[in-house]
């Protein structure tokens, strides 16, 4: 293994230990909300025992009188001060709406519809905390992946939700969410008929209550360090696209100590292709509460030119015929005859690229060859955009007429070659050594050329 995938693994380990303390704190706050609304649950069955109680216990005629007018409007004003001073999700404000009560309901229905509002509202909390918490590990993964790898993804936030809500399964996490909520509602509703109906105890429900507390945390914990694993894979593969490429790979990586899965143990170390990452299958979660987690891969034959970059394929100035010209991708030979006029077509090209809206010209060629938008960026900016230190100086690449043709068929999208999209490869991989890994021009080119030689195409095309 290389030094470079020693280091990620490294990397991969001190993530999953931040990881898991980031979830505690989220779980932590889960049981607070939970314990809060289990108390307010056995408060408030006391309280109606209480009011209604004698004797002989509760008369199942008192619990089917209306209810108080003050009592029912001070629950309406309750309900309505949940959606309007809670910062809660359209879901959650639309379930608080529905507790919107008539003033002509008897004692039993108004206790299951405070119960009712008091789970609802705890769910509603549960939700925000574990969507903040998505919503951040999203975020805390891509600064992650940017260390790792050195390269910043900006994302809108639209696309951070769309992450978020995606289904994992056939439904997302805020509807399994949601899910239990009402199964834990109708737990409490049932409690609330055998106090009022039955004129049963509360007492005698504290160790469900006391269960019921325990599921619930267990359930939400559950969504949280699952789906937060999820979130984190799917955000990966985002960066590792964008940075990376369609051909790149990824590491499994499990988390390692006693508790370590038997699947999650099968997959550790494997490689796979990021284009066919999927949480679940091939990547984290594998299981609930997977923590779990992926790094990228130097294939075999790039491993040969990282482990050791200092100057193995260096390509000295004084080892160069004067005839070479840096020009981004090949080197072109200025003794040809027609040299002056194809020179001058490539200067007049690509000026006038560099002229026109570059979000246009990314976006056409991108269209034309089905690469994504990411990718022709980086090669736009690395051909006529950035500069460098050159033979000559910190410069641009000069132009270059082959370059321009081919450019000229990716943009248009007529007669392509296969020595055009061999030298959108080129660029791009070219460009990653040397803004990623620091290569000076020559070395870069010259490892990218052994991978996708342009050069060589242009030649078939000129027999």
């Amino acid at each position: 293994m290389s030094n470079l995938n020693d280091y990620w693994l490294e990397r991969a380990k001190m993530f999953i230990q931040s990881e898991t303390l980031e979830d505690a704190a989220k779980v932590a706050e889960i049981e607070r909300i939970v314990a809060m609304m289990t108390a307010e649950i056995y408060k408030n069955l006391l309280a109606y025992y209480g009011k209604l109680a004698t004797a002989e216990g509760i008369d199942w005629r008192e619990a089917k009188k209306i209810a108080d007018a003050f009592d029912v409007e001070a629950f309406q004003m309750q309900a309505k001060a949940y959606v309007d001073q809670q910062d809660f999700s359209e879901k959650a404000n639309k379930a608080l709406k529905r507790y919107n009560t008539t003033m002509y309901v008897n004692r039993e229905q108004l206790l299951k519809q405070e119960l009712g509002l008091i789970v609802t509202k705890a769910y509603a909390e549960q939700e925000k905390v574990v969507n903040h918490h998505l919503q951040d590990s999203v975020t805390r993964t891509l600064r992650h992946q940017s260390g790792i790898l050195g390269a910043d993804v900006h994302v809108k936030q639209s696309d951070v939700e769309a992450i978020v809500y995606s289904n994992f399964g056939k439904l997302n996490w805020s509807e399994r969410l949601w899910n239990n909520q009402d199964e834990l509602r109708k737990d409490v509703e049932r409690m609330a008929s055998h106090v009022m109906l039955r004129g049963r105890h509360p007492y005698e429900f504290v160790p469900e209550i006391r269960k019921k507390q325990q599921q619930t945390v267990a359930n939400t914990k559950r969504l949280l360090i699952t789906e937060a694993a999820r979130v984190q894979t799917e955000a990966q593969k985002m960066h590792y696209l964008e940075t990376m490429g369609d051909d790149a790979e990824y590491e499994f990586v499990a988390k390692r100590d006693e508790k370590t899965s038997k699947i999650c143990r099968h997959y550790d170390k494997k490689v796979f292709k990021v284009k066919d990452m999927v949480p679940g299958v091939n990547a984290p979660p594998m299981h609930p509460h997977c923590r779990s987690t992926t790094v990228p891969y130097v294939g075999n034959w790039r491993d040969k030119f990282f482990k050791d970059r200092q100057g193995k394929y260096r390509l000295k100035d004084e080892d160069a015929p004067s005839i070479i010209k840096e020009s981004g991708a090949k080197w072109t030979d200025e003794n040809d005859p027609y040299g002056i006029q194809r020179q001058r077509h490539a200067d007049d090209y690509y000026e006038e690229i560099r002229n026109r809206k570059k979000e246009i010209e990314i976006r056409e060629v991108a269209r034309n060859t089905g690469f994504r938008e990411s990718t022709i960026k980086r090669v736009y900016e690395h051909i006529f955009i950035n500069k460098y230190h050159l033979r000559e100086g910190y410069k641009q690449f000069d132009p270059d007429f082959d370059m321009a043709n081919s450019w000229m068929r990716l943009r248009d999208g007529k007669h392509i070659k296969k020595a055009d999209l061999i030298m959108l490869h080129h660029e791009a991989f070219e460009h990653y050594l040397m803004n990623k890994y620091n290569y000076g021009y020559r070395e870069a080119h010259a490892i990218a050329e052994k991978k996708y030689n342009y050069d060589k195409e242009i030649k078939k095309l000129e027999k």
